[in-house]
């Protein structure tokens, strides 16, 4: 009857997890935003400011098989839907030559 356990936890380390974790979710859904804004079809010029890098680079990807562009519509176009398709299956090598993930790109 007087047998009680008492137990201590520090939260802090569990505290900041959680506060990583919503940071890294509000900047999810600010990246979501971002993409809701855009156009269905995006220019050269949009695409690379949006994934920012060079116009030139976004020629260079269209060459890229699956790269979710055309050309049936008066020049070069994205498909922005299918571009975000394209980013999630390519994270890795978006992240090593862009800057679509950083802070302060959107």
């Amino acid at each position: 009857m007087g047998n009680s356990i008492n137990v201590s936890i520090d939260m802090t380390p569990l505290m900041e997890r959680l506060e990583s974790l919503e940071r890294r979710l509000e900047r999810a859904n600010s990246h979501n935003s971002a993409w809701d804004s855009r156009p269905p079809l995006m220019s050269v010029k949009q695409t690379a400011e949006f994934l920012g890098v060079s116009e030139s680079q976004v020629y260079v990807l269209s060459r890229r098989k699956g790269f979710p562009c055309t050309k049936e519509i008066g020049g070069l176009k994205v498909t922005t839907h299918m571009l975000k398709i394209w980013v999630e299956r390519h994270t890795e090598w978006v992240e090593d030559n862009t800057n679509f993930f950083s802070e302060n790109a959107m």
